[in-house]
């Protein structure tokens, strides 16, 4: 038999809520339920057990009746196979005769959970914790539930002060502070899954931000130049690089100095190098780009004519690497692991482009050209400590990107000594790739992970770029450029101004 009870009391005086007398029964008394005996000179129990194999679910209240000596449950005969309650507080769930063979505790709250106050038992039982209970969730934090058995002798319960594992949570059933009593200790050991995935989601967001700026500034370098020159054929040119990417990256952006030199193989052929070092990093919340090693490349220009007029084939390089600090944001239930893992970003690339003069002063150059990016954080493994217990292994994570780019520039004198240069074009990718961001843990339910931090491909893409030029004598000049150019995933783009002062020897 099975039975629902919402609301139950005997009509007869001293009768039994509910009498089981045999066979296979089952009794749920569902939260806010009742179950009650009758009131009398003798009263009567909630839960008279007689005989038969007996099932009960207490969510609700279970009483005896008033008059006599009554109970909640008593058992005479048969055998309770499993008793699950969330009675307690001053009204605790009473139980007379022999034990069941399982006892599960049902806890709602620190403050709203079952207790079991036996007399006269008989047999031994097991105890237990509902698996729909609501336990700590402070990690490693121990909560003391008291009393929630009384009545019974340690040798009556076959698991007392043994330590039990369900599911993110252990617990153990130990002695009370008066005899025969017992209190139920619970803490969480494994770190709340879904916080620390919102966690992770954060971090994500961050490297990606990181790497996306070593992108952007790699793939700027590759307009780096050197093209002042005087009798021996040597240009040498000191600047400052501002970058910055826009709120989608966490405003992520980096204040950099910038040393160029070149020498001219022919009056058309000229070749140079570069080191573009950070030193004042805005790095966004969880990540610290530390022990970032200056930017290093190199490039190889020939150009028909000074003037621009004609053919120019460029190709150029820049690679950087260094080390970047995570700190996993710390939610609740959740510990604040730490790693540290090698990054690498480098940009190849060519451009033709081919000067028209549409005037004595100004000149359109059509150009097209191929490039690669690539920036990459390396796989690794958080430090285990005293307070972190499961680290998280990470799998390497960045983005690739081939392009193809095509556009025109506007080269221009305003005065003998200062001229102008704008320019606009477009990025086409052959090839993008943005990797997931994937890793492993040992949390329960969190064994693996798997965060899409693309924000959306923009296959194709607009750039431009102006810039100033002022002749301080024929060999020095001071350039101001600044340029705008829409990032491969994302929504905002990267800005970078510089400024440059170039001397020819």
């Amino acid at each position: 038999m099975g039975l629902s009870a919402g609301s139950n009391g005997s009509r007869g005086a001293g009768g039994a809520g509910i009498s089981l007398t045999g066979g296979t029964n089952s009794i749920t008394n569902a939260v806010g339920g009742t179950i009650a005996g009758g009131d009398g000179v003798t009263g009567g129990n909630g839960i008279d057990v007689l005989g038969g194999n007996v099932t009960i679910t207490n969510l609700g209240s279970v009483t005896g009746g008033q008059g006599g000596t009554t109970y909640g449950i008593r058992v005479s005969g048969g055998t309770v196979t499993s008793l699950t309650n969330a009675q307690g507080g001053t009204a605790p769930l009473t139980y007379f005769g022999a034990l069941p063979t399982t006892y599960n505790v049902f806890i709602r709250s620190t403050s709203d959970f079952g207790r079991l106050a036996v007399t006269s038992p008989s047999g031994s039982m097991t105890f237990g914790v509902d698996s729909s209970s609501t336990l700590p969730t402070a990690l490693r934090t121990t909560v003391r539930y008291t009393d929630v058995l009384t009545g019974v002798t340690h040798d009556a319960i076959t698991n007392e002060e043994t330590r039990v594992t369900m599911g993110r949570y252990y617990w153990t059933l130990t002695a009370g502070s008066t005899t025969d009593s017992w209190d139920l200790l619970a803490w969480m050991f494994s770190p709340d899954p879904v916080n620390t995935l919102l966690g992770l989601q954060a971090n994500a967001n961050a490297v990606r931000s990181v790497l996306a700026q070593r992108a952007a500034t790699t793939t700027f370098a590759l307009d780096y130049d050197c093209p002042v020159f005087d009798a021996h054929g040597v240009c040498v040119s000191l600047g400052l690089r501002n970058a910055q990417l826009g709120r989608d990256y966490r405003d992520s952006g980096e204040f950099a100095g910038l040393f160029t030199a070149a020498y001219r193989l022919t009056p058309e052929v000229r070749v140079g190098g570069f080191i573009d070092h950070g030193f004042v990093n805005h790095d966004p919340a969880g990540v610290d780009a530390k022990s970032t090693r200056p930017m290093l490349g190199g490039f190889a220009v020939f150009q028909q004519n000074a003037d621009f007029t004609g053919l120019t084939i460029r190709a150029a390089l820049a690679y950087q690497q260094g080390e970047m600090r995570i700190n996993r944001t710390e939610l609740s239930a959740t510990e604040a692991g730490t790693g540290e893992a090698r990054t690498r970003a480098f940009a190849y690339g060519g451009e033709i482009a081919y000067g028209i003069a549409a005037d004595a002063a100004w000149v359109a150059q059509p150009y097209v050209g191929l490039q690669r990016s690539e920036s990459r954080r390396s796989a690794y493994s958080e430090s285990t400590s005293d307070s972190v217990q499961f680290p998280i292994t990470y799998d390497r994570f960045g983005q690739a990107v081939t392009s193809a780019t095509a556009g025109l520039r506007l080269r221009g004198a305003i005065t003998p000594d200062l001229s102008v240069v704008v320019g606009a074009g477009m990025e086409y990718d052959i090839r993008s790739k943005m990797d997931r961001y994937e890793g492993t843990s040992g949390i329960v339910d969190l064994e693996s992970f798997s965060i899409d931090v693309g924000g959306g491909q923009n296959e194709l893409r607009a750039a431009g770029s102006a810039g100033l030029r002022y002749k301080l004598a024929p060999n020095q000049v001071v350039a101001v450029d600044a340029a705008i150019r829409q990032l491969p995933y994302g929504k905002d783009p990267s800005v970078t101004q510089m400024v440059r002062y170039s001397i020819g020897f």
